[in-house]
């Protein structure tokens, strides 16, 4: 989720050429052009740009934008990246607590070797221009000895509040690349750029560690809870 500003330039030209690839055609496309910002696009237009593609290509609304970004829309409905979350409620602090510590069990667990290979992508990550997980052969081997052992971990009853953010988080990200990969069918020669798009954005991983420390995430979650009896 970090890395949306990593691929957002690939999302403008998409944009681009879904445009192209429809001149002359029997159907014709509302995207439009895109006019690219000079020199340097700030988060603020990388958001709108992103979003416009994410929402156009997939007829979805705003709420698919937040589920696969860290890009929101401010009070006045502007696009903007996230940066802060807020504090957790009085309710919500409890649960919270519950979910980190719970997290932070599961990593004591990682041996040594998955430690550090997790720490080398989450480098990655963090890293100014990449900003992206590599999609390939050694991090998908990764994310499924990670994804193995967080899932054994969830299976325990007493793990049952990281357990129930985890499928929270799942369901909402593989909702939104569902529902984008659909709307992806109406442009066949852009079917590979859109899978890479949908990788990009983790469908199909188990979620990252870090993104499942992310305060912002778990601040959603928690908004999102029924107040309780």
């Amino acid at each position: 989720m970090r890395q949306v500003l990593a691929i957002v330039g690939s999302c403008v030209v998409l944009l681009i050429v879904l445009r192209l690839a429809t001149i002359g055609g029997d159907s014709a496309t509302s995207f439009g052009l895109v006019r690219l910002p000079n020199p340097t696009p700030s988060p603020s237009e990388e958001c709108a740009a992103f979003a416009r593609m994410w929402m156009d290509l997939s007829g979805s609304g705003p709420g698919a934008v937040t589920a696969v970004s860290r890009c929101r829309r401010d009070a006045s409905g502007e696009w903007v990246l996230a940066q802060d979350a807020a504090e957790p409620s009085l309710r919500d602090a409890a649960r919270a607590a519950s979910i980190e510590g719970q997290l932070a069990r599961l990593e004591a667990t990682f041996p040594s070797e998955l430690r550090r290979a997790l720490a080398d992508i989450e480098e990655t990550v963090a890293t100014p221009g990449s900003g992206h997980i590599p999609v390939n052969s050694q991090t998908e081997e990764i994310n499924r000895q990670y994804g193995r052992r967080l899932e054994t971990y969830l299976q325990d009853p007493a793990h049952r509040d990281l357990a129930a953010y985890v499928a929270w988080l799942v369901a909402r990200r593989d909702a939104a690349v569902s529902t984008f990969v659909h709307g992806c069918e109406a442009y066949p020669r852009m079917s590979e750029t859109c899978a890479g798009l949908a990788r990009s954005v983790g469908a199909g991983w188990a979620p990252w560690p870090w993104d499942l420390g992310d305060d912002l995430l778990l601040g959603e979650y928690l908004a999102q809870l029924p107040e309780e009896g």
